[in-house]
């Protein structure tokens, strides 16, 4: 996070362009943001942050780099495994199947000496806790919650996986094509499975995919202006 902000806000000083600094000015400003570094502590940050360093090593063609600090976040969250599915196919769509594997080696390293220490526990802790754990009152931002404070009908983790499957894989397949999309595509995964996927749905799960629209500002905000100018010379 830190290195992409200061790459943009380095872009606007040089180039006094404020489309380079409209991403870092979002992210400064979002009240997410600002609550979870300023006045609380979450385990989201450190995903996010090894994530964005990533995704700013790949927009600047470092895809090793990328790759080692995309396993950095994979080893310190394991939201970060819904995500990246989308950005493995961008690799492997542009015939580049060593940054996927270094990502693998990166977190495996962090990961395995838990998982070996206690499989059962590593399992219950990383991947089953969320799906089991009960219902708390300020957790109803996900399809569990609303289902369950509205109607009261506890929907399983299985067809939460499932709803979650599909429009995951589409969103995959259709999102990995070019960078701009991968980006767009990780918001949207990391969207749905901060909804679909938890039996507590806290707002800081969306902490990723507000991110990734902040990252996006620029890229809108130049495309209308293209569209603009486009419009004015016709």
């Amino acid at each position: 996070s830190l290195y992409f902000i200061g790459r943009s806000t380095l872009r606007t000083i040089f180039s006094k362009s404020l489309v380079h600094f409209s991403g870092s000015l979002a992210y400064a400003i979002l009240p997410t943001s600002i609550w979870l570094s300023a006045v609380t502590g979450s385990n989201m940050m450190i995903g996010s942050m090894f994530l964005m360093v990533a995704l700013a090593f790949l927009l600047e063609r470092k895809n090793i780099a990328s790759s080692i600090f995309l396993g950095l976040a994979l080893g310190t969250d394991q939201f970060m495994i819904l995500i990246f599915p989308v950005i493995a196919l961008y690799f492997l769509r542009n015939r580049q199947l060593k940054p996927v594997l270094v990502t693998i080696l990166v977190s495996g390293a962090i990961v395995l000496p838990f998982f070996f220490y206690s499989p059962s526990k590593f399992v219950y802790d990383v991947l089953l806790f969320q799906f089991e754990r009960p219902l708390q009152s300020n957790g109803l931002f996900s399809l569990y919650g609303l289902l369950y404070a509205t109607t009261g009908f506890e929907i399983g983790t299985l067809y939460r996986l499932i709803i979650f499957l599909i429009p995951t894989a589409v969103s995959t397949f259709l999102f990995s094509k070019t960078k701009t999309r991968m980006l767009i595509g990780i918001a949207v995964v990391s969207a749905l499975g901060a909804f679909l996927l938890p039996v507590d749905g806290f707002w800081n799960y969306f902490l990723l995919p507000m991110t990734m629209i902040c990252a996006l500002v620029p890229a809108i905000l130049t495309r209308s202006s293209h569209a603009e100018q486009t419009s004015w010379r016709h």
